[in-house]
């Protein structure tokens, strides 16, 4: 039952994400951007920030409604629930490399 109520947490934070970045390149906003890193009166480069952030958005949403489909089927089929912990080390390591690229290249624009 927790994996089913992780999963489609995961599935709704997902897709807040994929909405947020779809969002933000349509209205090309930075203001959508909540980020204390970066002054945005000072980015030089508007529309290359509104792209590294749309990429960094889309990538972590699909990965988290991947993985929220994953924890449900994994609650009805126990085969899926042998490789879930596969998909649990991607996801981490890909929500790691996300805020190190959110914290190291954020900066400079």
């Amino acid at each position: 039952m927790v994996e089913f109520v992780l999963g489609i947490f995961f599935i709704m934070l997902g897709g807040i994400l994929i909405h947020s970045a779809l969002k933000l390149k349509r209205t090309q906003d930075i203001g959508l951007i909540k980020n204390k890193m970066v002054n945005i009166d000072k980015i030089k480069d508007k529309d290359s920030y509104v792209k590294f952030n749309f990429k960094i958005n889309i990538t972590l949403g699909g990965i988290f409604i991947i993985q929220g489909l994953i924890y449900i089927i994994a609650t009805y089929c126990s085969i899926i629930d042998n490789i879930s912990w596969f998909t649990d080390m991607i996801l981490m390591l890909t929500m790691l490399i996300c805020f190190y690229l959110l914290i190291c290249k954020a900066p400079k624009f």
